[in-house]
C-alpha cells in the first residue's frame, strides 16, 4: 500500500484560497443577480404605490380643455390643469404644442417619461441619449458637424421619451405641426413630487397665463442659474458666448423662428457610423439603449388590430411594437369610428386611459363600480377625459361626424375586456349563469351571447348590422 502523501503547506494555502475565492465568486454572482432583479421588482411596486398615493375623486367626470396658454415667437404651448381630480388620480400632465412653419421647439428634458402623438404636420426632431455616439456626420470633426441621429416627424407618429432625455423638434413643412402629449408624473422614474417639470437647455419665457401646479411667471433655461465665470471655464467659450447662452434678455419663448436649419439628415447625407467598418457596436450598451426605438407611426394601416369596413378600426401600440414603451411603462391606442358606429362597452384591466379627441365628436358614457354613470356627455375635438382603471366605458360617434381619438395608457401592455361583440366577457359565461343572473329566458340568454357575434369591439350602427 502506498503511503498517503501530505499536502505541502503552500499548496494547502492555495487550495484554501481558491475555495474562498470560488465561494466569493458565487456570492458575487448571486449578489449581482439580486442587484439587477431587485430594482425591477421595487420599480414595479413603487410604480403601483405611486399611482395610488392620491385619493381619487371620480364621482363626476368632465371632458377637459387646456387651462394654460403660453405664447412663443413661433408657436403656442397649452397645458391642462393637473389639479383636476381625474388627471391627479391618473398621475399625468397633458400638454399640446403648436409649432408654426419654420418654428423650432427648443431642447428640453423632464424628470418624468412622456408619450407624444403627432396630430398633424411634419418636421424633423431629435432625442439626445447621454453617452451615445454622434452617428450623423458630415466631413471631418474640425470642418463639419456631427450629432446624434434625427427622426423625421409625420402625422400619426408616437414618440416614447424616457425621463431625462432631451428632445427638440423643427417644423420644416408648410402647415402647423401639432403634438399632444402626457407626462407620466406618477411614474417611479420621477423621484421628485408630482409637479410637472420641463428643464430647457435654451430660451426663456416671461409671459403666459399660468393656472397649473408649479407654474411661474417666468422661466429661464438651466444655464441661466449658473455663475458666468464657471460656465466660461466649464464650456471653454467666451464670456460673450455664455451671456448669449443664458438668454437673459431673450423674449422669444421656447418655440423660436428659424428661417433655415442646417443639419445632417439621411435624406441629404449617407449615415456613417463610428466604430468598426461593418457598423457593429463595440458593446451591448449601444445596442440596448443607444439604438432604442422611440418612434412608431400608429396611423400605419399595417399596425391595425381590429378593422370593420363599415364601423372603423382600432390600433394598439405596446412594448412589443415599440421597445421604448417597455422602459417608460406606457402604451397607446388609436381609434376611428364612422358616423353612428360604436366602440363596444369595455373596461381597461390594468391601466387608466387618457382619451384625447383628435377629430370629430362622440357620445361617451363612463360607469363606476357602484353602477352609476360618472360621465354621460360628448367629447369634442381637442378635449381630454380620463377613463379610470376598470371603469366601464362606451363611445359612439355622432351621426353627423366621424370620430378619431388617441388614448394614452398607464401600462406598457394595457389590456381591455369587452362587454359586447365576439370577444365579449358574456360569451364566456354559461347560459344558465346568464339566465339566473338577469332573470331572462334561455332564448334571451342565447341572443345576449351571440347577438353581435360577427363583430369584434367595433360595432356598426344597428341598421347596417341588421342587413347582414
Amino acid at each position: 500500500m502506498l503511503p498517503l502523501r501530505s499536502t505541502p503547506p503552500q499548496q494547502s494555502i492555495i487550495v484554501q484560497y481558491n475555495t474562498i475565492m470560488a465561494r466569493r465568486s458565487v456570492f458575487f454572482s448571486l449578489t449581482l443577480c439580486f442587484a439587477l432583479l431587485l430594482p425591477i421588482s421595487l420599480a414595479t411596486q413603487t410604480s403601483q404605490q405611486q399611482h395610488h398615493q392620491t385619493a381619487c375623486q371620480l364621482n363626476n367626470l368632465q371632458s377637459l380643455k387646456p387651462s394654460d396658454r403660453v405664447q412663443s415667437e413661433a408657436g403656442l404651448s397649452e397645458f391642462w390643469d393637473v389639479d383636476e381630480n381625474q388627471l391627479d388620480c391618473a398621475g399625468v400632465a397633458p400638454a399640446r404644442h403648436t409649432i408654426q412653419p419654420k418654428g423650432l421647439l427648443l431642447p428640453s428634458y423632464s424628470n418624468s417619461p412622456r408619450l407624444i402623438y403627432i396630430i398633424q404636420g411634419s418636421g424633423v426632431g431629435g432625442v439626445v441619449i447621454p453617452g451615445c455616439p454622434e452617428t450623423f456626420q458630415a466631413g471631418t470633426r474640425r470642418e463639419g458637424d456631427e450629432h446624434q441621429r434625427l427622426h423625421s416627424i409625420h402625422q400619426g407618429d408616437i414618440f416614447a421619451i424616457p425621463d431625462g432625455l432631451s428632445i427638440w423638434a423643427y417644423n420644416d413643412g408648410d402647415q402647423p405641426l401639432i403634438a399632444v402629449s402626457i407626462l407620466d408624473i406618477s411614474n417611479d422614474a420621477n423621484q421628485l413630487d408630482r409637479t410637472p417639470r420641463r428643464f430647457f437647455l435654451a430660451g426663456s419665457q416671461s409671459e403666459g397665463h399660468h393656472h397649473r401646479r408649479g407654474s411661474s411667471d417666468s422661466y429661464k433655461n438651466i444655464f441661466n442659474g449658473f455663475d458666468t465665470e464657471l460656465l466660461v471655464e466649464a464650456l471653454g467659450v467666451s464670456m460673450e458666448t455664455v451671456k448669449k447662452i443664458q438668454n437673459v434678455n431673450d423674449k422669444r419663448g421656447f418655440i423660436v423662428k428659424v428661417d433655415s436649419l442646417e443639419m445632417i439628415h439621411p435624406r441629404m447625407e449617407q449615415e456613417r457610423r463610428r466604430g468598426s467598418v461593418d457598423g457593429n457596436s463595440e458593446n451591448g450598451m449601444e445596442d440596448l439603449f443607444c439604438k432604442l426605438q422611440v418612434v412608431r407611426n400608429i396611423d400605419n394601416p399595417s399596425l391595425v388590430d381590429i378593422y370593420s369596413r363599415d364601423g372603423g378600426h382600432l390600433t394598439n401600440l405596446n412594448g412589443v411594437k415599440l421597445s421604448a414603451l417597455q422602459y417608460i411603462r406606457l402604451s397607446a391606442e388609436k381609434g376611428y369610428l364612422r358616423r353612428g358606429s360604436m366602440l363596444a362597452p369595455h373596461y381597461n384591466i390594468n391601466s387608466h386611459s387618457i382619451v384625447y379627441a383628435v377629430r370629430g365628436s362622440a357620445r361617451m358614457q363612463i360607469v363606476d363600480h357602484t353602477g352609476r354613470s360618472v360621465f354621460d356627455g360628448r367629447i369634442k375635438e381637442g378635449e381630454i377625459i380620463v377613463v379610470p382603471q376598470n371603469y366601464a366605458v362606451v363611445k359612439q360617434a355622432d351621426e353627423e361626424n366621424e370620430f378619431e381619438w388617441i388614448a394614452f395608457k398607464t401600462s406598457q401592455n394595457a389590456m381591455t375586456t369587452s362587454l359586447a361583440g365576439k370577444t365579449s366577457i358574456l360569451r364566456g359565461l354559461p347560459e344558465d349563469v346568464l339566465v339566473n343572473s338577469y332573470g331572462i329566458s334561455r332564448e334571451e340568454a342565447r341572443t345576449l351571447k351571440h347577438g353581435r357575434e360577427l363583430e369584434t369591439s367595433i360595432l356598426r350602427p344597428i341598421s347596417l348590422s341588421a342587413r347582414m
